[in-house]
């Protein structure tokens, strides 16, 4: 896993908006190192913690990855944010969100700045 980007949008309504596209493997063995930089991204916001992860890069996604992101989800969501994902309707890793079901919970987005700019939604709210 390589993390070629990390940046906050500035476009982003109700303030700064963490966004960081990992490339390559998610994987049980890119895992601390992908918890690690979602952590770095998010420090220096103020205000709830909002955070876009652009998976278009993504080439394997493992399911430990996904327990990871819907961990970190429930955790930004009770502190008043959000994390959201980017990535390809009808690819790798939507195969595998829908496989375990979490499609519902973990929405596509096409690109950062849907990601961003969309209003809350019920997914979100759970």
């Amino acid at each position: 896993m390589t993390l070629p980007s990390q940046r906050r949008p500035a476009s982003a309504p109700g303030g700064d908006v963490a966004v960081l596209a990992p490339q390559g493997e998610l994987d049980i063995a890119t895992l601390q190192e992908f918890e690690a930089a979602m952590r770095r991204v998010l420090e220096p916001l103020e205000g709830p913690p909002r955070l876009v992860v652009d998976l278009r890069g993504v080439t394997f996604l493992e399911c430990c990855t996904l327990g990871l992101l819907v961990r970190i989800r429930s955790q930004l969501a009770e502190r008043g944010g959000w994390l959201r994902l980017v990535y390809r309707p009808t690819g790798r890793v939507a195969t595998v969100i829908r496989l375990v079901r979490l499609h519902g919970v973990l929405p596509p987005y096409a690109d950062v700045a849907e990601a961003a700019a969309a209003q809350v939604g019920t997914a979100e709210r759970c």
